[in-house]
C-alpha cells in the first residue's frame, strides 16, 4: 500500500514538471513568433501629411520643376504628386545638410558653465559663430587644461628633470650638485645614491679607487635617514637642521649599515668589503643624541 501511494506521488510529480515545461515551451513559441512577425505595410493613409512642408518652401524650389515635366506626371497619374514630392525633398535636403552650429555651441557653453560655476563669456557683436571645438571646451576650464592638455613640467620637478637630463648626457658632477642642493627631499637622496652608484661603477671599470665615493654614498644614506618619512623625531626647520648636521661624520661602526633603508645590497657588500663589519646598527638620530633632538622640538 505504502509503494502504491509512492508510485502515484511520483506520477503527480512528473505530470506536474510536463506541465511546466509545456507551458515554457508554449510562451517560448509565442515570443518567438511576435519576433519574426512581419510588419504590416504602410498604406496611403499611413503616411505623413507633408502638406505644410510644401506651403513652407520659396517660389523658386516650385519653379525649379518645368511645367512640361509636371503635366506629364499629372496625366501618367491623374494627379500633382510628382512636383510636390519634389519640393519636399528639396526642403528636406536644405533642413539637414544646415550644420547645428548653435546647437553645438550652446552645449558646449552649458558644460563649461556647469563646471565651474560661471556663464561663459560670449560676444555680443560678433553674433553667432562655429560650434566650439574639444581643445576649446578643455582650455576654457583650468583643471581640465592641466589634466589633458600636454604642456611644460611644473616648477616644483623642474629640477628632477634637469638632474635626469643632466644624467643622460653625461654631466655626473653637475647631477650631483644639483641632487644635494635640493636636499633634503626624498627623491634629491636617491637621485644622488643613483649618480654616485654610476659614478663608482665607473671607476672600477677604470680600475680607480672607490673609496671616496663610497664614502660620500654611506654619508647621503646616513642624512637620509635623518629626514625618513617615517621618524618620529624630525626637525622643525629642515632646512636649518641640515646645514647644522651635513658635516658630520658618521662613524661606520657606530651606525652600521642595517637601519639605513638608502644603501642596496650591492652598497652593502662594498661597504663591508671596504670597513668589514660593524660593532652595531642604528639610526642616525640615535647616534646624534641632543644634536639632532634639539632640532626637533618646538621653539
Amino acid at each position: 500500500m505504502q509503494s502504491f501511494l509512492l508510485l502515484l506521488l511520483g506520477l503527480a510529480i512528473l505530470g506536474a514538471c510536463i506541465w511546466i515545461l509545456h507551458r515554457i515551451q508554449m510562451r517560448r513559441t509565442v515570443e518567438n513568433a511576435d519576433l519574426t512577425a512581419p510588419l504590416d505595410a504602410l498604406g496611403e493613409s499611413r503616411l505623413p501629411d507633408f502638406a505644410g512642408a510644401v506651403s513652407s518652401t520659396p517660389a523658386s524650389s516650385s519653379a525649379s520643376v518645368p511645367p512640361a515635366a509636371a503635366s506629364e506626371t499629372s496625366s501618367a497619374s491623374g494627379h500633382v504628386a510628382a512636383p510636390v514630392s519634389g519640393n519636399v525633398i528639396e526642403s528636406l535636403s536644405a533642413r539637414v545638410a544646415e550644420p547645428p552650429a548653435q546647437t553645438a555651441t550652446a552645449v558646449s557653453g552649458r558644460i563649461v558653465e556647469a563646471i565651474t560655476g560661471q556663464e561663459p563669456a560670449r560676444d555680443a557683436t560678433s553674433g553667432p559663430g562655429p560650434a566650439a571645438t574639444t581643445t576649446e571646451l578643455i582650455t576654457s576650464v583650468p583643471h581640465l587644461a592641466s589634466g589633458f592638455i600636454s604642456g611644460p613640467l611644473p616648477a616644483a620637478n623642474d629640477w628632477l628633470a634637469q638632474i635626469r637630463s643632466l644624467r643622460e648626457s653625461g654631466d655626473m658632477d653637475a647631477a650631483l650638485e644639483m641632487s644635494r642642493a635640493q636636499f633634503p627631499k626624498t627623491q634629491a637622496f636617491q637621485q644622488a645614491a643613483i649618480i654616485l652608484r654610476q659614478q663608482i661603477r665607473e671607476a672600477l671599470e677604470q680600475f680607480q679607487p672607490v673609496d671616496a665615493l663610497l664614502r660620500e654614498l654611506y654619508h647621503t644614506a646616513a642624512l637620509a635617514d635623518l629626514f625618513r618619512t617615517s621618524s618620529s623625531h624630525k626637525p622643525q626647520q629642515p632646512q636649518a637642521a641640515l646645514a647644522a648636521i651635513r658635516t658630520h661624520a658618521f662613524a661606520y661602526a657606530d651606525l652600521g649599515h642595517v637601519r639605513l633603508k638608502l644603501l642596496n645590497k650591492s652598497d652593502v657588500r662594498a661597504l663591508e668589503q671596504l670597513w668589514g663589519a660593524p660593532a652595531a646598527h642604528r639610526h642616525a638620530e640615535d647616534v646624534l643624541g641632543e644634536d639632532w633632538l634639539k632640532w626637533c622640538r618646538s621653539r
